[in-house]
């Protein structure tokens, strides 16, 4: 995969535990995913706009929010630092520009928010060198202030607290087991439209990135079932095609032979072949894969005996 589209997965992923981060919130606040700053490719990565100044919201990173808030996400690869800081001042700026009328989008309305996993510490000390106070206002939040034209925080996920930050603490390469155990618990609770496809956005980076963890976990049958739960569009799709591509070369060989007897060889063999892909692919045993495709109990013996 190359960067480009490394990149576009891991903000997919971050799309997804933004609105994952704030569900509680939904109604009061609007999710604008690539906001684009001008008529040529020029986008901001999220825009949240907050529809009711009264409503309290839940989420610690919010705490900050006016009315406009810009979203500037970094994934594990990208840097941060003193010019992409200012480029996302820059975006700022250039947004309040785009009313419909003089100051139509006002100063005061704005807020900045940069999301990262690891700490920028030579940005940080580049921000403290110019005057700039870096307080961090509860773990993994820090407030940049002084010499701002708006409120400025850069989140570090790494260093958010489990618990109130899971869907972006799992949008990472190397989470923790139990983190990871933690989100497929709560995740499964989900169970609106819009929370599952966001979810299924979040564990689908996640996954990808750390393939042995997951593998580990679904070698716990609870845990296991978590997964695929979760994971229930994808095992699904997975399963069509190991079960196609055993029936179609089942009836080829069957076809070869030319004989009932070899059709029903090959019929055989095919569905040997669609509970070894189901195995190899989804990290499931044979009696779970011989389950998904339909075959009688009275018949597992001799699939195993084939193996």
């Amino acid at each position: 995969m190359g960067n480009k589209e490394q990149r576009k997965q891991w903000h997919m992923g971050f799309y997804g535990a933004m609105e994952l981060e704030f569900r509680e919130n939904r109604n009061s606040l609007e999710f604008y995913r690539e906001y684009q700053l001008s008529k040529k490719p020029l986008e901001m990565d999220m825009l949240i706009v907050r529809k009711n100044r009264d409503v309290l919201l839940k989420n610690k990173i919010g705490e900050i929010f006016r009315k406009h808030n810009i979203i500037e996400y970094k994934s594990p690869n990208d840097v941060l630092g003193i010019d992409q800081f200012y480029k996302g001042i820059a975006y700022v700026c250039l947004y309040k520009s785009l009313g419909q009328k003089a100051d139509e989008i006002s100063a005061s309305e704005l807020t900045l928010t940069f999301i990262r996993e690891r700490y920028p510490s030579k940005l940080i000390g580049q921000l403290r060198s110019m005057n700039c106070e870096i307080i961090e206002c509860s773990p993994g939040i820090y407030s940049v202030a002084n010499n701002l034209l708006f409120p400025v925080q850069i989140v570090v996920t790494s260093q958010l607290e489990t618990e109130d930050h899971l869907s972006l603490k799992v949008l990472s390469d190397r989470i923790d087991r139990e983190c990871a155990k933690l989100f497929l618990r709560k995740m499964r609770r989900l169970q609106e439209p819009g929370d599952r496809d966001n979810v299924d956005a979040v564990l689908q980076i996640s996954v990808s990135a750390n393939k042995r963890l997951y593998d580990e976990i679904k070698e716990d049958n609870r845990m296991c079932d978590a997964l695929r739960e979760l994971m229930k569009d994808e095992i699904e799709e997975e399963k069509s095609k190991a079960i196609a591509e055993g029936r179609a070369k089942g009836i080829a060989e069957g076809r070869a032979e030319g004989r009932a007897e070899g059709r029903a060889e090959g019929r055989a063999e095919g569905k040997l072949d669609s509970i070894k892909a189901l195995m190899k692919n989804l990290k499931i045993s044979a009696e779970q894969a011989m389950e998904y495709i339909g075959i009688p109990k009275n018949e597992y013996k001799k699939y195993m005996q084939m193996l």
